[in-house]
């Protein structure tokens, strides 16, 4: 009895270390979270504080925020060609023409209906609720959303291709000893 017990934990434990369906990586995307306040040039970006060359203002019950700051923090690109007075933005997969006076945008060619464009001191001001909805995006509260990271592909120590957010804010060492520098002895002082 005690050798058939036996052999039935010893074949659980061997068929429990060789999974029956391969594993697949879990898809994470990295976000931002944003947080504004109507007339003041700080906002936090992933509780980073920060600050504006331009302030956010509220029209009605609607934030408007400088897409180039969101834009800049999330690591996507974003030009003006001041002849078509068109401001035209990358991030990840997503292309976004906007214009200065219209309240039309494309969004990978495609044409959708937005709230037209505040400008302040040369800056284009869009609603939360525009950025949100063009970029895949969520709102968290009337002053507060989040927006994916633009990835770059980069290759970790044993030559794997992982995708990371092109701006990082903070790294984190989780190896008590692995944030340690070693000097040699002939640069000792």
């Amino acid at each position: 009895m005690k050798k058939l017990v036996l052999f039935i934990l010893i074949f659980a434990l061997v068929f429990s270390l060789y999974p029956i369906k391969p594993l697949k990586a879990a898809s994470y995307v990295p976000v931002g979270t944003f947080e504004f306040s109507d007339g003041s040039p700080n906002f936090k970006i992933d509780n980073f504080k920060r600050t504006l060359d331009v302030a956010p203002i509220s029209k009605g019950d609607t934030l408007f925020v400088p897409i180039r700051a969101v834009i800049d923090e999330l690591g996507g690109t974003i030009s003006y060609n001041p002849k078509e007075k068109l401001v035209t933005i990358t991030l990840n997969s997503t292309n976004v023409n906007l214009w200065l006076n219209k309240d039309i945008a494309l969004v990978n060619g495609k044409s959708t209906s937005i709230e037209m464009p505040v400008i302040k001191n040369g800056r284009m001001l869009v609603s939360i609720k525009d950025i949100t909805s063009l970029f895949s995006g969520n709102i968290i509260s009337k002053n507060s959303f989040e927006l994916p990271k633009q990835l770059v592909e980069a290759f970790d120590t044993t030559g794997r291709r992982i995708m990371v957010p092109k701006r990082i804010n903070k790294i984190v060492s989780l190896i008590s000893n692995g944030n340690i520098t070693f000097i040699p002895a002939q640069y000792a002082g």
